[in-house]
């Protein structure tokens, strides 16, 4: 139950769509977001369940290849759209 899934191309186009992602992987103007993502940034969803009231739904994470000590990106579903946490 608690193992990562690799994303889909769906959610791929999903994921690039969050601004929070745009301005962590400088998009803005890139011809193809989803492909310079694909090829920098490690990315997993779990089916997240909380042991207690709260948050249940994907969870995104999604850490670049560059520097390993920059926080990961954290997305949840929040009314229907991918959100950063």
């Amino acid at each position: 139950m608690n193992k990562p899934y690799e994303l889909t191309a769906q959610e791929w186009v999903e994921v690039a769509a969050v601004r929070d992602v745009w301005e962590s992987w400088g998009l803005e103007g890139e011809e193809d977001p989803v492909g310079v993502l694909q090829e920098c940034v490690y990315a997993v969803r779990f089916d997240y369940l909380n042991g207690g009231p709260g948050y249940c739904g994907p969870l995104y994470i999604l850490k670049g290849d560059g520097d390993p000590e920059i926080p990961p990106v954290v997305l949840v579903r929040e009314e229907g759209q991918l959100a950063a946490v």
